[in-house]
């Protein structure tokens, strides 16, 4: 599932305990601690250009790999 959020960060519809004390989503890379939730778009998430369209094709590109070694080691 995508969600696009728009311009303000705002979560009230997340209902998964990934905010951190400021609203803003915990996560490494893009990956959360919540199984099966990723973000992308976010500033700096990897790079300092993660939030513009130029970036967040890598960082896309960095998640599809983390998903697919996830889902290749729960196939095994």
């Amino acid at each position: 599932m995508l969600w696009a959020t728009g311009f303000r960060r705002a979560y009230p519809w997340l209902k998964v305990p990934v905010l951190d004390r400021r609203g803003e989503i915990r996560h490494q890379g893009g990956i959360t601690a919540e199984p099966g939730l990723y973000v992308i778009g976010l500033h700096f998430l990897s790079r300092r250009n993660s939030s513009f369209i130029d970036g967040v094709g890598a960082d896309a590109h960095a998640i599809a790999g983390h998903l697919f070694s996830h889902l290749r080691s729960r196939a095994a």
